[in-house]
């Protein structure tokens, strides 16, 4: 969702999962009430990335795309 505080919950998360992020690509607000996310992270293990894409993906504020 486009509204604040959506990334401070992403980076928390991936905080508390040991993920460091080394850039983010908020690209500006299309129509309607979402916005593209790109994060590039740092090295991290698949079991971290799945623990956190699993917490991640249970936010209300998130809409997960996989390519």
């Amino acid at each position: 969702m486009d509204q604040p505080g959506v990334l401070a919950q992403v980076a928390g998360i991936l905080g508390e999962e040991a993920i460091g992020i080394s850039s983010v690509i908020q690209p500006e607000s299309q129509e309607g009430d979402s916005v593209p996310l790109v994060l590039m992270i740092h090295d991290a293990t698949n079991g971290q990335m799945e623990k956190a894409l699993a917490r991640i993906s249970k936010l209300s504020c998130v809409k997960i795309l996989r390519g």
